[in-house]
This record gives structure tokens, sequence and C-alpha cells, in this order.
């Protein structure tokens, strides 16, 4: 079985520290094969709030993915936020354009899809789609194949309202035949999971997964969560892990099949 916990919103400016114990804890005894880090590690992308958020990180003592999100990127200094948008994510989390984990039966890749013209929103570039495609499609169908990314590439089941994404739809479907299991994704705080084919007609199944935030007082009107995703004799097994006052339980377990 293959584990992975996935993790978003982290905004560290407004962070529980408490919280961030407890998960660090939940990280240890659960010893995931990889963690997942699907955007917004700062509120204002502050070096102090980088500094923390890497400080959190020196203590994920097992593989992680980090993609930026849009509080990544700073919002009120000009120069930075058009000419140096990721300068400090670079220097203190990641400075990989496609931050990549693989082993013999996993390939997850993540991509940025926040963008210094847009405040909330997102866009997917042709470059990226490009990148994946040819990335993916050179792995059998038999290999887990996933992609992290901050903004949601589908509406949730309560917020159907919030926008998605640029060029979401053109990323499922350049994507079709490279096998895809499994799209990670954060943004609106709310935990989610659901197949892209419900908006995605001519796709084949591919899984989103949106997690909640896990740190932050900024909880709009979800709890602090994260998810578990077990994958296990071709079934993926998604846990929601909510806060509880003392620490995260399983709140509900969404089970998918998975199609080769």
């Amino acid at each position: 079985m293959k584990k992975i916990i996935h993790i978003s919103d982290l905004h560290f400016g407004t962070q529980n520290n408490y919280l961030a114990e407890i998960l660090l804890n939940d990280i240890k005894n659960y010893r995931p094969d990889l963690v997942v880090i699907s955007g917004d590690l700062t509120q204002r992308a502050k070096s102090s709030q980088y500094e923390e958020a890497a400080d959190f990180l020196s203590k994920v003592k097992c593989p992680y993915i980090a993609v930026p999100g849009n509080h990544d990127i700073s919002l009120w200094n000009i120069f930075k936020r058009f000419f140096k948008p990721l300068k400090r994510f670079q220097a203190h989390i990641s400075d990989e354009e496609f931050p990549t984990y693989s082993d013999d039966s996993m390939e997850v890749v993540g991509i940025n899809s926040a963008r210094s013209l847009t405040i909330m929103g997102g866009r997917i570039s042709e470059e990226q789609i490009k990148h994946l495609k040819d990335h993916f499609c050179k792995f059998p169908a038999s290999k887990f194949k996933a992609i992290v990314v901050h903004h949601n590439l589908i509406p949730s089941d309560n917020i159907r309202s919030h926008k998605i994404v640029g060029r979401s739809r053109k990323l499922i479907s350049e994507l079709k035949d490279c096998g895809i299991d499994m799209i990670f994704s954060g943004h609106i705080h709310q935990y989610f999971s659901g197949d892209v084919q419900k908006f995605h007609k001519d796709s084949d199944s591919i899984i989103l997964v949106q997690a909640g935030t896990a740190l932050s007082s900024r909880t709009r009107r979800d709890k602090n969560s994260y998810n578990h995703i077990e994958i296990e004799n071709e079934q993926y097994r998604i846990k929601l892990m909510e806060y509880k006052g003392k620490e995260f339980l399983q709140e509900k377990v969404q089970i998918y099949n998975r199609k080769i």
C-alpha cells in the first residue's frame, strides 16, 4: 500500500502553532511515502512567514512536494509581484519549476498555477501542459500518476460559483491518454473529492482531491483539516482528517476504484 498525506493552505502568518505540532506528529506516526502541499504556504509572502514555513517543512522527515499558491506572491509590493513573484518561495521552499516525486509505483509532479496579474485566480500555461504530457505519457498505466496544483480544476459540491483555474479543460483534455489518476489542489479551504468526468464528459476518470486549510485561523465555514490517501489493490481511499479540539480525527472516507 502507498500512503500520501495531502495538506494545503497553511498560511503561515495566521497559523495555529499548536495545530502545527499535532500535524507534524501525525505525519511522523502515519509514515507516508509522500507529503503533498498544494499551495498558500504563507499569508502575505513575507520573509518571516516563509522562514516559519521552511522551519515547518524541515521537520517533515519524509519526501514532500510543495507548490505555490496566490498568497505566496507578494500582494502589496508591486515590483516583487510582477518582476520577482516567486523569489522568496524559491529561496525558502523550492526552486524547482516542476517538483517531482518518483518511485517504483508512483509519479507525482507539481505545477505553479499562481499568476501575478490575478489576486485570487490562477492559470495553467501551454508549456506546463506540454511538460506534464511529455512526462506522464512515458510511464505505463500501472504506475500511479498525480498532479499537484493550488487552484481547483472543477467546482466543489458546495461552492460551485468559485472560479476554476484557467485552461483546466485543456489540461484535462490533453492528458486524457496519459493515464492521470489524481489531481491534488487546495485554495478554497474546503475538503472535496470527485471525478472530473462529472464536469468534463469526454475525459477519462481522474479523481480531484481538494484539501481544506490545515493550520490557518482562516477556516471560513469548515474546520481545519487535511487528507490521507491510501492506494491499494486498484482502489483509492481518501480520508478527511478533521480537527476535533485536541487532535485530527477521521471525519469521512471516500473510496474510488482505479480504472486502468
